[in-house]
This record gives structure tokens, C-alpha cells and sequence, in this order.
């Protein structure tokens, strides 16, 4: 929320412009957003775009073991 009349700093997008949307996973391999996530970012306040930036990490990570696994 506010702090002294300041509203809070959003975090700013993960995306890095060179989308990679994979329908089977079901979210972009450059910034790991699902498209429900992409879609809402503008419209996200500062705890929900950290909720999604916690997702793409989780995701991102899921992803490198899973390469790590099968090369």
C-alpha cells in the first residue's frame, strides 16, 4: 500500500522483448509468464506482480533441471 502518501514502486516486467511462448508448458521460455500472467501484468498491483514474479522463477528453475535431466 502507501507509505506517507507514496504509493508502492511496481517491479518492473520480466519480459525481454524476444517472446518464446510454448503452448505446451503453457508459458513464454524467455520470461516464463503463463499468458493469464502476460495478459494481467498492466492491470497487476505490486504484490500481485511479485506473486507472478515468484511463479516465473519457480518455473524457470523447474525448466534448467529439467534440461539439465534430459541432456
Amino acid at each position: 500500500m502507501s507509505t506517507h502518501g507514496q504509493s508502492e514502486e511496481l517491479p518492473e516486467s520480466p519480459c525481454t522483448g524476444n517472446c518464446n511462448f510454448d503452448e505446451g508448458r503453457g508459458h513464454c521460455l524467455s520470461c516464463f509468464r503463463a499468458l493469464r500472467e502476460i495478459t494481467g501484468w498492466s492491470r497487476a498491483d505490486a504484490q500481485q506482480r511479485r506473486e507472478i514474479l515468484a511463479n516465473c522463477q519457480a518455473r524457470r528453475e523447474r525448466y534448467q533441471e529439467h534440461l539439465l535431466l534430459t541432456h
